[in-house]
């Protein structure tokens, strides 16, 4: 997993960053959390620079909350049948 960290990405670079997280979310099957952190511990980066990249995109930010509601550590919001 690591050869994929370290292909063709710029530290703090939020679009890399993105693209990143979901090519280990793929590659080893596992859910938003355990990727964005395996990146950040990998590349040397601080959770807080990585909760800033995240609040830039909600689609991510969406995705973590969901996550995060279905694992309980947040209280379920409401939402639409689709």
């Amino acid at each position: 997993m690591e050869e994929i960290i370290r292909d063709k990405v710029q530290d703090n670079n939020y679009k890399s960053f993105f693209q990143e997280i979901e090519r280990i979310r793929q590659h080893d099957n596992s859910e938003y959390m355990d990727a964005i952190l395996y990146y950040c511990e990998t590349k040397e980066i601080d959770i807080e620079v990585a909760a800033k990249f995240i609040n830039t995109n909600p689609a991510i930010k969406s995705k973590l909350r969901e996550e995060a509601e279905n694992l309980n550590y947040l209280e379920k919001t409401a939402r639409l049948p689709i």
